[in-house]
């Protein structure tokens, strides 16, 4: 599976999310169940970093590591309205290909 339909995938599926589905973290790892057999097993979530960015909003930076993939994910929370905000259509996410752990 390509970065791109990786990227396509997880974009539509994030836009299509109902109001009170629940966490984004959560949402994006079901997402990335379907690419089970390119990404391989879950193995955990890291936070990397947290940025005030004004009065209202923060940005998070967290980590998904799958076996054979990291998918680095941005999301900028409205402190005021606790939602995520999505961000040009895929919350500013960078996808690194991480190749096969040996």
């Amino acid at each position: 599976m390509s970065n791109r339909k990786m990227k396509l995938a997880l974009t539509v599926g994030l836009l299509n999310r109902k109001t009170g589905e629940g966490n984004t973290l959560q949402l994006v790892k079901r997402l990335m169940n379907k690419f089970r057999s390119d990404v391989g097993g879950f193995l955990g979530m890291r936070q990397l970093e947290e940025q005030i960015l004004n009065r209202s909003h923060t940005l998070q930076s967290f980590a998904l590591d799958f076996e054979h993939y990291t998918l680095n994910l941005d999301i900028v929370n409205n402190r005021r309205q606790y939602r995520v905000h999505q961000q040009a259509g895929i919350l500013h996410s960078n996808i690194h290909d991480c190749g096969l752990k040996i």
